[in-house]
């Protein structure tokens, strides 16, 4: 890590939340927890493999709690700590800004292979 990594905060914040997948988890839990199959279906394009990784990382980064309930079959939900609550302005803003400028990008992307959404976007 280079000196301007080290003492800069918005590197440290984004550093956080690199990722294509974890801002997405993150939004998928902001109003109540959810089990690990309601999160695989709320961020369907994301592969078992990444997130996975995504749900360690921000749960080793002090944004989820994991909870492991004592049943048959285990039940695992994954909820925003105070933490990772803290971050639902900054992605608030951000679905704002995307409400703003997405229309006048959308047409510049033809031919990406963009999969088609219900209405006018999806978010998780």
């Amino acid at each position: 890590m280079n000196k301007i990594q080290v003492h800069c905060p918005l590197t440290y914040a984004l550093s956080k939340f690199d990722g294509k997948w974890k801002p997405l988890i993150l939004w998928a839990v902001k109003d109540k927890p959810l089990r690990f199959g309601e999160l695989r279906r709320t961020v369907q394009d994301a592969s078992l493999k990444m997130l996975t990784k995504h749900l360690k990382e921000l749960e080793a980064d002090g944004m989820l709690i994991r909870t492991i309930f004592p049943e048959v079959p285990p039940r695992v939900e994954y909820q925003l700590t105070v933490l990772g609550k803290s971050f639902m302005p900054v992605l608030d803003a951000m679905l704002q800004w995307g409400i703003k400028h997405y229309d006048g990008v959308k047409g510049k992307e033809k031919g990406r292979g963009k999969k088609k959404t219900r209405g006018r976007w999806r978010c998780a």
